[in-house]
Formats: structure tokens, sequence, C-alpha cells
């Protein structure tokens, strides 16, 4: 029992992990995207989904500012700007309602000839139960930091600082 529960543990884990957004150029809503301000200020940008973790976001802008670094043929970057641009979205669940009736029904009829004469009574009773909607909110962080390119060894008394390779 105690495999079972493990092996549950594991493959829960790495189905939610594979939620993750994943590292690539932003498509319709997630991935990253840049563009350079002048000859060695870039703004690096990463929006990703409700599952990805705080630290693989930043682990994803930093990854990216080294690409643009070295592709733009730099050494190192300093970090001057950062924000958070992360969102939350409302979701709303609608409220749903459920209805049962029953009844009963009498009656009798007479015929005299051809002719039928009748009466019927009967009751009805409906019970009716309902469910509210709810609203929450879904936070889909997302990061931009402004970078400063630069050649050379990187310095070490500045923790901003980062080796592009």
């Amino acid at each position: 029992m105690k495999t079972r529960s493990c092996i549950g543990l594991v493959c829960l884990t790495l189905l939610v992990a594979g939620c993750a957004t994943g590292y690539g150029k932003k498509g319709w809503r997630f991935g990253y995207s840049d563009h350079q301000i002048d000859q060695n200020t870039f703004v690096v940008s990463f929006d990703a989904n409700a599952y990805t973790p705080q630290p693989k976001l930043q682990t994803y802008v930093l990854l990216r500012c080294a690409e643009v670094v070295s592709e733009a043929g730099f050494d190192y970057f300093i970090i001057v700007e950062a924000s958070d641009t992360g969102k939350s979205i409302p979701i709303v669940m609608p409220g749903s309602s459920t209805s049962y009736t029953t009844g009963d029904a009498s009656g009798y009829a007479s015929t005299y000839g051809n002719m039928t004469y009748g009466s019927a009574s009967g009751s009805a009773t409906t019970q009716t139960t309902s469910t509210p909607g709810y609203a929450f909110n879904v936070r889909l962080p997302g990061s931009t930091v402004m970078i400063k390119a630069f050649h050379g060894k990187k310095p070490d008394d500045n923790p901003m600082a980062y080796d592009a390779r």
C-alpha cells in the first residue's frame, strides 16, 4: 500500500510539473519577449501560466538575458531595473440548480350510453436545490527586467551582475 501511495505521489508531481510554462519565445500568451533600447540596454520579459513557480520564472528571465547579451556580443550584464508584471485574472464558476417534482392524481369516469363523464384531482410538489456560483483569482506570474550589457570580466562586488556564459 505504501509503495502504491509513493508511486501515485510521484505521478501527480510529474503531472503538475508538466503543466508549468516551458521555456520559449512568447506565442499567444506565454514565453519570453525582448527588445533593444540602445547599444547596450535591453528589456527582457517573461509571462508564465499559473502552474509556473516564481523561481522557475526568474530562471527563465535570467537565461533569456544571458542569451540576448551573448547574441549581441557582450560578456556580462547588470540588472538595472526589475518589475513584477504578473496578473491576476478572475475566474467565475456558475451556480446550478436541480428540481424534483413529485405528484399524485386520482379520478373516476362513468359512461352513460355513448357519453363519458368524469373528474380528476391531484397535487404536485416541486423541490429545488440551488448551489451558488463562486469567483476566485488565478495569478499568472510575469517579470520584466531592464539590463545593461558590458564587455570584459563581470565585477565581483555587484550582486546584480551576471556572466552571460
